[in-house]
């Protein structure tokens, strides 16, 4: 019998397949997406874009082992190739596929998913060789290290823990230490520039330092829970891959400041800067920082009080979902949708179908 939060996550992939997946399982792929509606004509649509809802596939997946799914991961990324060629999809700056850094770690991700996935080895290439040209690109000492976030070279950012973790997932897949010597250094200086003293990170960094408005509202926030996750989730994998304590110490730090100061204040956690990826990180976070030992129950805990409020508020009734995850899903009261994200976007949707699929995840852990 499935538990309640087996069932949910089930029934919100379907809601996501519903809107955004074209054609069957084994032949079809997701829709081509610009700013999270369906692109015309010949378009292609933005990777990033399908990297938010890839990845929800890929987290049911990993807790499913259903076929099914596996055969859409697979159908989609035959779909990819035939649409991308190698070169877009390792390319990295303006006038590529992969504008700005973040986008170039949404889509390392998504190879490094699609590898684990469907196996495929030209996916684990195009990860490579994207985690490369992006620290090739966008990494100097300029403000004492980091990358930049775009080619603008105003700002850098926590958004870079994408690439960071892209780094260590590929010294982990290929057993090539260069990759988490090249990922180090960029996780060091988010550390010694972004971390807050209450162990939230800032979000972003210029010339003056850290970008300080005082705001940490749903919809306005100086700090990122996504990027609080990745941070975390990155301290974790380090613990298990180096053995060294002061990375298990950061995790749990983290899982702590997440679950204290994330909040809405109503037993949720609050979407606070960014209803696009948000949620992105929710299954590496069950996974990665949730099964460590000394990980607090109320960390376990707000994950389940989230999905069940995104699942009875924040869903609308034709089955898209909300930045607002404790509701309301629509309507000038919930500011997400006020200011322009909307739950018909593909990314607002999946960044909140992720927290229900990460709930599930959390399987049999200690309440």
């Amino acid at each position: 019998m499935q538990t309640d939060a087996k069932a949910r996550a089930v029934s919100a992939v379907e809601d996501l397949l519903r809107h955004f997946w074209v054609g069957d399982a084994a032949t079809g792929h997701v829709l081509d997406t610009w700013s999270g509606r369906a692109r015309r004509g010949d378009d292609r649509g933005i990777l990033w874009e399908r990297a938010m809802f890839l990845g929800v596939v890929h987290d049911l997946y990993q807790g499913t082992h259903d076929p099914v799914l596996h055969q859409r991961l697979q159908a989609d990324w035959t779909y990819l190739k035939k649409r991308f060629r190698p070169e877009e999809l390792q390319a990295c700056g303006n006038g590529t596929e992969n504008n700005w850094s973040d986008d170039a770690g949404w889509s390392a991700l998504m190879a490094l998913e699609a590898y684990q996935d469907t196996g495929d080895k030209e996916a684990l290439t195009d990860a490579e060789a994207l985690f490369n040209n992006a620290c090739a690109r966008w990494a100097d000492d300029t403000l004492g290290g980091g990358l930049w976030y775009n080619d603008e070279r105003k700002v850098k950012s926590v958004y870079q823990a994408n690439l960071i973790l892209a780094g260590v997932w590929l010294s982990e897949v290929t057993g090539d230490p260069a990759y988490r010597d090249r990922a180090l250094p960029l996780y060091n200086w988010v550390e010694a520039h972004l971390l807050r003293s209450d162990g939230l990170y800032w979000c972003d960094y210029g010339a003056k330092g850290p970008h300080i408005s005082g705001n940490h509202r749903e919809a306005a926030s100086d700090t990122f829970l996504g990027g609080n996750m990745a941070m975390g989730i990155i301290a974790a994998r380090l613990y298990r891959d180096t053995g060294q304590a002061v990375y298990k110490d950061r995790a749990l730090r983290a899982a702590q400041a997440v679950s204290r100061l994330e909040t809405d204040g109503k037993g949720a956690l609050m979407d606070d800067r960014d209803a696009w990826t948000n949620g992105y990180f929710m299954g590496y976070w069950v996974r990665d920082v949730l099964t460590l030992p000394g990980t607090k129950r109320e960390a376990r805990a707000i994950v389940r009080r989230t999905a069940e409020a995104i699942w009875q508020r924040a869903r609308t009734s034709e089955g898209f979902y909300s930045g607002c995850w404790n509701g309301p899903a629509e309507g000038e009261a919930c500011p997400w949708t006020k200011g322009g994200f909307t739950p018909q976007q593909i990314m607002t949707s999946s960044s909140a179908v992720h927290v229900l699929v990460g709930a599930d995840l959390l399987g049999n852990l200690t309440p």
